[in-house]
């Protein structure tokens, strides 16, 4: 495996693998309307009426497992790389999903915080 796939490749399958899970976990979330914290009976029947749904599983596998090919990286990158640059595609990529698919805002200040999160990507890459 050269490099490029064995370091950037990872973190990108990494940061993909959070995404999905994190979008998989939100949109059941969304369905099942907001947490109730009036008790802890309240919460605790909240959470196993989310894990019902097989998909907030799957989600719940990618979000957990997504350190491994991180991990993985890490083993051929500095952490004050990596770390950056796997938070920024965590934020590049679920911004647009969220605003697309589960219908978020998408306000003045999310797209200059987006802006100024690839400009300080281009400068921890320099």
């Amino acid at each position: 495996m050269n490099l490029f796939l064995s370091t950037w490749g990872l973190i990108f399958f990494a940061a993909v693998m959070d995404v999905i899970g994190a979008y998989v976990v939100k949109a059941k979330i969304n369905e099942l309307g907001a947490v109730n914290y009036s008790g802890i009976y309240k919460v605790v029947e909240y959470l196993f009426d989310l894990a019902k749904f097989p998909l907030v599983w799957f989600g719940t596998f990618l979000i957990l497992t997504a350190p491994i090919p991180y991990a993985l990286a890490l083993s051929r990158m500095e952490l004050s790389t990596a770390y950056p640059v796997i938070v920024t595609l965590n934020a590049l990529l679920l911004i647009p999903i969220a605003v697309i698919f589960l219908n978020e805002s998408l306000t003045i200040y999310k797209i200059i915080g987006f802006i100024i999160i690839i400009i300080g990507l281009y400068f921890i890459h320099k």
